[in-house]
């Protein structure tokens, strides 16, 4: 709520009952005796009495006013926040609030003038810059590499376009969002610490303690694709071009969470968590997977000292969690009627076909790993490429630009054999 000052008018009133409660504190004062008593002198008992009846009085009138005063502030603070424009948010599950991601058709309707212009023989470019989660929307599927209306007619009867048979989840809101307006970012990685604090007698010198630090830098790398479409394309069929905006930042998607989690470094690669030096690693072997996840999540709060919040599988290796069953057939992870939970020893599991088969990562995600995005993800659509002029075609492109900072690789346990 806003802050909160009462008129002139209630203020006078706090002023009167102020000065009505000096009053009768003076007038004890000088009924006072020294030993602390109050003397019988004349009838100023009841006179404090008649004092005190008025400043209830008053102090009635007085905290109305406040209450009404600071309740009709706070309305109207309320209604000025409800009524200012803003994106939508929604809970990012850590919490926090993010930016809700607009459907495709919103977005897409922010520049329908300019896209009827090139369909029509307009040359130029057209930009969309959208948040995190409309670039994590999924909807699984592939096109053509030149679009053309001969690829989707419009008829009358037409259903929206089905897409092919693609899964992805998403593992980069598991990381903390950060932004930065450089190419690199460093960070200084405490990598000595010695705890030499123990107990001392007096007079015995206090033993000493060692931290050092190693300065660690992580280079901003793009992401990029583009799909050719025809100006007739976007012209003749409604909503393609949101479509096709859709399954572009699907493929960045899926690029994305595979160079987060298996990135090689190697430039223009960025180096995913699996090839950061310094994780740990905790083998299965004869364990079951339940176990090895928590020797993993043991080893995350002991060497890594650091608290996991998530896990991630592999689709192939979470069926086999999620079929475990007791000696006398009884699902552990729940009745097969039902979803299950998608969680392993408290943590949330995250199942994505971007991390390899039979391995599984534990990490403290956050707060020890970081995607600093150089430039958020961006649509253009443009004539200006290669003939596309004089063909009549327009590039619809998607880039992006973001490192990846692990502060503490020792907060994550790759789980082998899984």
């Amino acid at each position: 709520m806003s802050e909160f000052t009462p008129t002139a008018a209630t203020r006078a009133k706090g002023e009167e009952m102020a000065k009505l409660r000096k009053e009768v504190g003076d007038l004890f004062k000088v009924h006072q005796e020294a030993d602390g008593s109050y003397d019988g002198k004349g009838d100023w008992v009841g006179h404090a009495q008649a004092l005190n009846d008025a400043i209830a009085e008053k102090a009635a009138v007085y905290e109305a006013a406040v209450t009404l005063e600071k309740q009709a502030a706070d309305n109207e603070a309320e209604l000025k926040e409800l009524t200012r424009p803003r994106r939508a948010m929604q809970p990012d599950g850590l919490g926090g609030p993010v930016e809700r991601a607009r459907s495709l058709g919103e977005i897409f309707a922010t520049k329908t003038v300019e896209l009827k212009e090139i369909s029509r023989g307009a040359s130029g470019t057209i930009r969309w810059e959208l948040n995190d989660h409309e670039t994590a929307q999924v909807f699984g599927a592939s096109l053509k590499t030149l679009l053309t209306s001969a690829d989707i007619a419009p008829l009358a009867d037409r259903q929206a376009v089905v897409p092919s048979a693609q899964f992805l989840a998403d593992v980069t809101d598991l990381f903390v969002p950060g932004t930065t307006d450089s190419d690199t970012v460093d960070f200084y990685e405490e990598t000595t610490f010695t705890n030499a604090v123990a107990e001392t007698a007096e007079g015995v010198a206090a033993p000493e303690s060692a931290l050092d630090f190693t300065l660690r830098s992580f280079t901003v790398q793009e992401f990029s694709g583009f799909i050719p479409v025809t100006r007739r394309s976007l012209g003749d069929v409604a909503g393609l071009m949101s479509y096709v905006q859709g399954r572009l930042g699907h493929q960045l998607n899926i690029r994305r969470s595979s160079q987060l989690l298996t990135g090689n470094g190697t430039a223009p690669n960025i180096r995913g968590i699996l090839n950061t030096s310094g994780i740990q690693t905790q083998a299965k072997g004869a364990d079951p997977t339940p176990d090895a996840i928590y020797k993993a999540m043991v080893l995350c709060r002991t060497t890594g000292d650091a608290e996991p919040t998530g896990v991630v599988f592999h689709a192939q290796d979470w069926q086999d969690v999620r079929l475990l069953r007791t000696i006398d057939g009884v699902y552990i992870w729940g009745n097969p009627s039902e979803a299950g939970p998608e969680r392993i020893w408290g943590l949330g599991v995250r199942v994505s076909n971007s991390i390899t088969q039979n391995t599984a990562l534990v990490g403290g995600f956050r707060p020890y790993a970081q995607i600093f995005r150089r430039e958020g993800a961006s649509i253009e659509v443009s004539t200006e490429h290669s003939t596309f002029f004089t063909e009549r075609k327009a590039a619809v492109l998607i880039y992006e630009r973001l490192a990846l900072a692990v502060y503490r690789p020792s907060a994550f346990v790759q789980v082998t054999g899984v």
